[in-house]
């Protein structure tokens, strides 16, 4: 049981400065704003009227999982901007 042990740290001590160098490596090259912009969205969407009809502007939001939030996010800032409770 020792000798795996210990052949599991010598790897663990071999495996952090192999990971560090890559890291220091590729971030060495410094992208681009343009570079970063051609992969950003290009999607439009009609604007939803029937969100602007309803007189009782209460949203019940549920998430199945504590992070579920974050992919929501921007469509209950949207709703809270148009007035939503």
């Amino acid at each position: 049981m020792q000798i795996i042990q210990l052949s599991n740290l010598k790897m663990k001590f071999l495996l952090i400065p192999f990971f560090a160098l890559v890291t220091l490596i590729s971030c060495k090259t410094k992208v681009s704003v343009s570079t970063i912009q051609q992969f950003a969205a290009t999607e439009s969407y009609p604007n939803d009227t029937y969100l602007d009809t309803v007189s009782n502007k209460r949203a019940l939001i549920i998430s199945a999982h504590d992070d579920d939030d974050c992919f929501m996010a921007g469509t209950v800032y949207k709703l809270k901007q148009a007035g939503w409770e």
